[in-house]
């Protein structure tokens, strides 16, 4: 999961142009790290949904891949569509398989993970890339807690 956060930030640091979007770097010089933070995290979710036997994680690492399988130079509208189902996968899962006792303190990290990355989608003040980084930290967080705690 460290690896999914890092690529991005790697991304960035390693651009030799500025773009507004992860995946506007899908054809850049510097890719290597746009593909390997989806693969880390398609790889992630997938181990982790045999680990756990939650099937929802698996179509979240299934739609991981679809991210790069529909790339945004090709097909953009199917590229956010894709982009738009997996993530909302990843934060119905953040709910779906909550306990009763983190129910509310998950729904609010759904809200804000959606609501930062649809505010940098929409909202050109806010720099897309970084929404897009800052929804998946998130989704992050949300993920080692579940590994690390174990919480059914």
């Amino acid at each position: 999961m460290i690896g999914t956060l890092l690529m991005p930030l790697i991304l960035w640091w390693t651009r030799d142009v500025d773009l507004k979007s992860m995946s506007a770097y899908a054809n850049a010089n510097n890719n290597f790290y746009y593909h390997a933070m989806h693969t880390l995290g398609s790889w992630f979710f997938i181990l982790n949904g045999t680990a756990k036997r939650r099937n929802l994680y698996y179509w979240v690492g299934f739609g991981m891949g679809g991210i790069l399988i529909t790339n945004m130079y090709v097909v953009q509208t199917v590229h956010n569509v894709v982009t738009a189902i997996t993530m909302g996968l990843a934060v119905a899962s953040m709910i779906w398989y909550s306990s009763k006792k983190n129910m509310v303190s998950n729904i609010f990290m759904s809200a804000l993970a959606v609501g930062v990355f649809v505010l940098g989608f929409l909202v050109d003040s806010v720099h897309l890339f970084f929404a897009e980084w800052f929804a998946m930290f998130i989704i992050a967080v949300h993920m080692v807690k579940k590994v690390h705690l174990d919480e059914e």
